[in-house]
């Protein structure tokens, strides 16, 4: 067991230790070049040729909606337009479903650099950058090494999910990033000024959560590291500091509530009342997490054996960590303690508030996981292990760029969504009702009045579309066994009343018969 206490982080375990924070600074700064332009040539290329998907339509149409009307707002979504929740509230003249950082940020980020679908990924990628910046720092400081606080940002550059949520133009990659942010500035100014330390590292904190709930976690890891290497420091005015800009942040999103509150209450109930079920049974869903949301990310059922080859990530980064919980050398070091006890922390998190298990929340596990793997690389690199580590490091990042290939060449965008938007233009005029995912706003435009997304196809509006665009989230089998009677609607509508006209990939477009 180890002691609570204050960590000097300036003393080395060992003269070994010592003599690893002495690689040339050159070469480190080589390293991370090298490898933050790799990132950006995978990330920039993928986010090129993936096609885009539900979330990023929402995302980017509540933020485009603040920056062309003033307000945050859905128009193009239908009140029952998802399938999560029968209806929600106004959503096409206001929307308080998403955290009020992120679209006040993306909102601004549209406003100088236009609203389209790289757009919005690049602020994902610029993100993602923060992060490894983030990163570099958190090991630095925790390790006084620069090489493995260079090998981080190496994995981090070409890590699968990272570069997947990097090109994803979501929220995920900014609540990363800012709660990555918080534990690098509570780690650079606790030495000189803890009160400035614990004031910062919550400011970035409380931002992360008030982007996505998912920050809470890097609170909770913050918590934690400012525990383990600070407890006997902390006085109760400290507290103040660590409190001040939660309450700052709380203070200022109740104000912007306030003028539709009700509204506000009704639309967060109505979008989250299903992520919170795992609540319920807190041990299942922290056993089968692991099942339900990892393995099936990386071993889909549904893929052929080389989509299967993913699964090496996984295996690797478990073998890895698995090797630094048996080597005394790498378990004993302040950084492993300290940053393998977020990992549990961030993973339990996970589980606990997304019962969803979509994959999406994996790059906050991810984060931590390839930290502790660049820290048991580095500080096993003079061992007898350094051949086995050394062989299943180079194996995570060649099979992780061979993955990230493999999906830029499927080029989902050129081949499914493109001509997706050719065949619609071709046959409907702007004025046309077209219901699909709001992810095709990307290429029909809101100029496109007619264009609307509501997934129960009318049973609640009674319109019946010019044209019906299905994709990947049409989510057939959700309204087959939770609403039965919305199924059978959309099954004699589709089967009876309109007919397939085209197809490519994902994208079923049916025309009225």
């Amino acid at each position: 067991m180890f002691e609570l206490a204050s960590i000097d982080l300036t003393r080395t375990d060992t003269p070994a230790a010592s003599a690893r924070g002495t690689a040339p600074w050159w070469n480190v700064r080589r390293t991370l070049v090298t490898a933050i332009a790799a990132f950006l040539i995978l990330s920039i290329w993928y986010a090129k040729t993936k096609k885009p998907w539900l979330d990023e339509g929402l995302n980017a149409s509540a933020a485009y909606s603040l920056v062309a009307h003033g307000q945050f707002a859905i128009p193009q979504l239908e009140e029952s337009g998802m399938t999560i929740t029968a209806r929600i509230p106004e959503i096409q003249h206001y929307c308080y479903i998403y955290g009020p950082d992120y679209m006040f940020a993306a909102a601004a980020w549209m406003k100088v650099f236009g609203y389209g679908l790289m757009q919005i990924r690049m602020f994902s990628i610029m993100w993602a950058l923060l992060a490894m910046a983030a990163w570099f720092r958190i090991i630095e400081r925790l390790t006084r090494d620069r090489v493995a606080a260079a090998l981080g940002v190496v994995l981090l550059a070409v890590n699968y999910q990272f570069i997947v949520e990097a090109a994803n133009g979501r929220f995920d990659m900014m609540c990363a990033s800012l709660g990555s942010l918080a534990l690098a500035a509570y780690l650079s100014f606790r030495e000189q000024n803890l009160k400035k330390a614990l004031f910062l590292g919550a400011l970035a904190a409380a931002a992360a959560f008030f982007t996505h709930p998912m920050g809470l976690l890097y609170g909770a890891a913050l918590l934690w590291i400012v525990i383990y290497l600070d407890l006997r420091r902390l006085r109760p005015a400290h507290a103040i500091w660590f409190a001040a800009p939660w309450a700052l942040f709380i203070t200022g999103v109740l104000a912007w509530m306030s003028p539709h509150r009700e509204i506000a209450n009704a639309q967060f109930s109505a979008a989250t009342h299903a992520r919170w079920s795992a609540l319920a049974n807190p041990v299942v869903s922290l056993l089968t997490d692991a099942t339900q949301r990892y393995l099936f990310f990386f071993w889909p059922t549904a893929a052929g054996g080389a989509a299967r080859l993913k699964v090496l990530i996984l295996v690797l980064h478990v073998f890895l960590i698995g090797i630094a919980l048996l080597s005394r050398e790498v378990r004993n070091a302040v950084a492993f303690r300290a940053l393998g006890t977020c990992l549990l922390i961030v993973y339990c998190g996970v589980a606990l508030l997304d019962s969803m298990k979509w994959p999406y929340y994996m790059v906050h596990t991810f984060l931590f996981a390839s930290a502790i793997v660049a820290i048991t690389a580095a500080r096993l690199r003079t061992t007898p292990l350094m051949p086995l580590v050394g062989a299943a490091v180079a194996g995570l990042l060649l099979i992780q760029i061979g993955g990230m290939a493999a999906k830029i060449h499927e080029d989902s965008y050129g081949r499914q969504f493109a001509p997706t938007i050719a065949y619609i233009r071709a046959h409907t005029s702007p004025s046309d009702y077209v219901e699909g995912e709001l992810a095709l706003n990307f290429g029909l435009g809101y100029r496109d009045s007619g264009f609307h997304m509501d997934n129960r196809m009318g049973y609640y509006t009674g319109v019946k579309p010019s044209l019906i665009v299905t994709g990947e989230f049409a989510d057939l089998e959700y309204f087959r066994d939770h609403e039965p009677q919305v199924y059978a609607f959309i099954r004699h509508r589709l089967d009876d009343e309109y007919r397939l006209a085209a197809q490519f990939g994902d994208y079923r477009i049916y025309s009225p018969r």
